[in-house]
């Protein structure tokens, strides 16, 4: 904190005699607080930011700019095909459109296609939003849509990951200017939520720019216009022809790593957002004067169990004891402050499939102990748990778990890895320890076959392969009557719960923080409609 605010003396706005004087106050409280117990501390915590906002911001409001505090910025820069996941779609919403809109309530939005329907089990016909335009000023056509399937089907497409996400798409054609015509290599029943996926990008600009060169100079639909891309900043400006016309002419998008820091962010007003706060940081920020969204993410948290080769997790009775050794209330309610909804399954409560029958995990340290040693383990057990950035209260959260364990006499290794060796191991070499923290994430599509496909045998690398429930993950994919399609998801995830290939923790909850001069920002599971937003007076 005496760092941060030394930083904060450096802003001639905010002043050195002001940072000075916190820096006393602070020092004085301090010595309080070394006698009165941590309580205090975190009382005067939020003091302190709310009187860091009364002093005086670090710059002055900026109401031409809209400026947004992220974990990172995306490897690839603009590339339109590597991720649909944060921080990637949260820029690549700035300056790119799909083809749909998963909304916050579950349903699917016209986009750039404004109707949709098949004439087969594996064609689809979407009819596209008129007078649209690239922010180079090519139309938006039929022809479009069917030039990025083209360059997804190519054998080189480096760094196009989203192909993980969508279903193989065999072909497309223009049956007119605004018809679209997409065949899937299988029957896929729920193709609109997942053709969100598939961004249109001006693709006459990739092909003569290169990939390199189109990922620094990006041309698609959207509100903003990249101008200038640097390692820790990007700088945009309003496409004034987009269909979705910005309020505000300019958006800066900044990666600030810390959560804490991104709060720090906009309370000094360096930032007008905060995306990607855990429950510490939203407290720091409501103490401050700000304000803070959450909501549910459709996503459960989860500590995925290696069971393709030889591990302790190969035995059911190892999966469940640790399952049943969790104290999860205890731990919402602590940790969390209430806010989280301990998980029942591998399917958060607002996604596609999730089965409202499933009773809660009990806590039941006494039969996880029992059934360890009928595993053979009843000394316990030692494992090396990957994982990878995470924000304060996870790092917390994590620690409380190993502690669960250590009651049976289980140790959890915890193997904290960078991000980019993490995702390399885990969805590219499988050269990952004895469990990850891999979440069973919904998002961005909202069906709990997103998740499935990663912890199935369907996963190019697997930790968990059960080969007797692909049938049924096959047909589910294969069926059309929504209600047995609903249905038949939710028999899946009773046969998860039973089989409990991962420990299920929470359903995950998302925090945002601004400034309350911020109108209309919403996030769609990392989707910010950017032409909603205002400030305050606009």
């Amino acid at each position: 904190m005496f760092s941060y605010l030394i930083r904060m003396g450096r802003y001639r706005s905010f002043g050195c005699k002001k940072a000075a004087m916190l820096i006393r106050m602070l020092r004085a409280v301090m010595f309080r607080v070394s006698e009165g117990g941590r309580g205090q501390l975190k009382l005067f915590s939020g003091w302190l930011l709310a009187t860091l906002i009364l002093a005086g911001p670090a710059a002055a409001a900026d109401g031409d700019t809209l400026r947004i505090a992220v974990s990172a910025l995306p490897t690839q820069r603009a590339h339109p095909f590597q991720s649909a996941l944060s921080p990637t779609i949260t820029t690549n919403g700035a300056m790119y459109d799909g083809l749909t809109r998963y909304s916050r309530d579950g349903t699917i939005e016209p986009w750039l296609a404004v109707a949709w329907d098949h004439t087969d089990d594996l064609t689809w016909r979407f009819t596209l939003r008129d007078n649209v335009t690239f922010s180079n000023g090519v139309p938006l056509t039929a022809e479009s849509v069917v030039a990025v399937v083209e360059h997804l089907n190519t054998a080189a497409r480096p760094f196009d990951n989203i192909v993980r996400d969508l279903p193989k798409l065999t072909s497309a054609r223009a049956l007119d200017a605004r018809t679209v015509e997409i065949v899937t290599a299988e029957p896929m029943p729920l193709f609109p939520r997942y053709a969100m996926l598939l961004l249109v990008p001006e693709m006459g600009a990739f092909a003569a720019l290169g990939q390199d060169g189109f990922t620094n100079a990006p041309v698609g639909t959207g509100p903003y216009k990249a101008t200038d891309w640097g390692a820790a900043r990007v700088k945009f400006e309003a496409f004034e022809q987009s269909w979705r016309k910005p309020k505000i002419p300019n958006l800066e998008i900044i990666a600030v790593q810390d959560p804490a820091n991104r709060v720090h962010a906009v309370i000094a007003g360096q930032a007008d957002i905060a995306i990607g706060l855990g429950l510490e940081q939203a407290g720091d920020m409501k103490a401050a004067g700000g304000v803070v969204q959450s909501w549910a993410n459709d996503t459960v948290g989860a500590i995925a169990l290696v069971t393709t080769r030889p591990t302790p997790f190969t035995d059911i009775r190892v999966r469940r004891a640790l399952n049943l050794a969790i104290d999860r209330a205890t731990i919402a309610a602590t940790l969390f402050d209430g806010t989280v909804t301990p998980a029942t399954q591998p399917a958060a409560r607002g996604m596609f499939g999730f089965n409202p029958d499933l009773p809660s995990i009990p806590y039941d340290p006494a039969r996880a102990k029992a059934l360890l040693a009928e595993a053979g383990y009843s000394d316990g057990f030692s494992f090396v748990m990957d994982m990878t950035t995470v924000i304060g209260t996870d790092a917390t959260l994590y620690q409380q778990i190993a502690a669960d364990f250590a009651k049976l006499g289980v140790h959890m290794e915890l193997r904290m890895l960078p991000p980019a060796q993490y995702l390399r191991n885990a969805f590219g070499t499988g050269e990952y320890d004895d469990a990850l923290t891999v979440p069973w994430a919904g998002v961005p599509v909202g069906d709990v076959m997103r998740a499935v496909k990663m912890h199935s045998c369907a996963h190019n690398v697997p930790w968990t392969c059960d080969s007797s429930i692909m049938p049924l993950i096959e047909a589910i994919n294969r069926e059309w009557d929504e209600a047995k399609a609903l249905e038949m998801r939710r028999q899946l995830m009773r046969y998860y719960r039973e089989e409990m290939p991962a420990i299920f923790l929470f359903e995950s909850v998302l925090y945002t923080g601004t400034t309350k001069r911020v109108r209309g920002f919403q996030d769609y599971f990392g989707f910010v409609p950017y032409e909603r937003i205002s400030f305050s007076g606009d």
